[in-house]
């Protein structure tokens, strides 16, 4: 599968989908910080600054001489993906999460979801995949909500949407975050996110577990909005927090090790004492390669205030992982029986 990743940030998405065997053709992101991890680890890949900027005729002339899908109504038109098979991102939450304001669609950063459409109504892929913060689905009262789902339907596909708690995957922080699913009509979307006891990974919406299927976004959302309690909501600039709170358990692992006490530069707490978490921590709480922020593509090294803020903003790689296999597999089986 060939892939278009929005918002990239700095490529957590890509390392998931990259481990699913997806491959990333091209990537949008504005900021300089982050655009320069991009370029050291996919050198080979197209950078997009503006996602105002991407639409079928940059993709098409990105796919060395295929031709150009010929235009089609929006309204009931099914995707078909002529260049890439997949779009996959999470558009800016700041305006959504409950740390926030709440202006939700309203706002400067979070209305860039009509970007987002605008994309897959130009590029027409087969699947795109959307994260977000939980507050995703009840922001204006489930409004926004609706009005993204309303969206993918007037683009011809079907959606399944869960939200995913990282610590179920095999990284030690609780992250919860909505990842919409959606695909061509049918049971496609629904399949992607269905989980059961003895799958690897694990979706939790307020304690329950599954997934909300669209049948007619009015019902569908009205579904999900249902299954949205307490909890925490992180946002961009909370995501360090839900890391702190592992660094205790990290350091009382690694202070059983012989050559601990000076580990990663930083003396081992006191009792009842909490430190911050270094940069790497940073990076392996989200499933990332160590040192993945740490230089830029010239090899100068990055502030650590600046990799801080990207393991915030960034996308936890293993659940994007289980979720590129799901993919992968889906398309296939539909593949073979259409």
């Amino acid at each position: 599968m060939r892939a278009l990743s929005l918002f990239s940030g700095v490529g957590g998405f890509e390392l998931g989908m990259q481990r699913a065997g997806i491959e990333t053709v091209m990537q949008v992101e504005q900021d300089k910080h982050c655009l320069a991890v991009l370029e050291r680890h996919w050198p080979d890949v197209e950078r997009v600054t503006d996602v105002r900027d991407v639409g079928m005729e940059r993709v098409a002339d990105h796919a060395q001489g295929k031709p150009i899908a010929a235009e089609r109504s929006i309204s009931n038109a099914e995707p078909s993906g002529a260049d890439v098979d997949l779009v996959y991102g999470g558009f800016p939450c700041q305006d959504l999460s409950v740390a926030g304001k709440r202006t939700g669609f309203g706002g400067e950063r979070s209305s860039l979801w009509y970007e987002f459409h605008r994309v897959l109504s130009e590029v027409r892929p087969r699947w795109a995949l959307i994260e977000n913060v939980p507050g995703l689905l009840s922001s204006n009262s489930g409004h926004d909500f609706a009005i993204l789902l309303s969206g993918l339907d007037e683009l011809g596909y079907d959606a399944s949407w869960a939200i995913l708690d990282a610590q179920h995957f095999g990284v030690p922080q609780r992250r919860r975050r909505v990842f919409v699913v959606a695909g061509p009509r049918g049971r496609g979307a629904e399949q992607v996110l269905s989980v059961c006891e003895s799958c690897d990974g694990d979706t939790q919406t307020s304690g329950a577990t599954g997934t909300g299927i669209t049948d007619g976004a009015g019902p569908g959302v009205a579904r999900a909005l249902g299954n949205v309690g307490g909890g925490a909501d992180y946002g961009a600039n909370k995501g360090t927090l839900a890391i702190a709170r592992v660094a205790w358990a990290l350091q009382e692992r690694d202070s059983k090790r012989p050559d601990s006490s000076t580990k990663d530069g930083h003396l081992l707490p006191e009792k009842d004492e909490v430190r911050r978490p270094t940069p790497i921590e940073c990076e392996r709480l989200m499933g990332w390669p160590d040192d993945h922020t740490r230089y830029a593509a010239d090899g100068t090294e990055i502030a650590d205030g600046n990799r801080y803020k990207m393991a915030g903003n960034g996308v936890v790689a293993p659940v994007a992982e289980w979720i590129g296999h799901r993919l992968v597999a889906v398309d296939k089986l539909l593949g073979a029986t259409t």
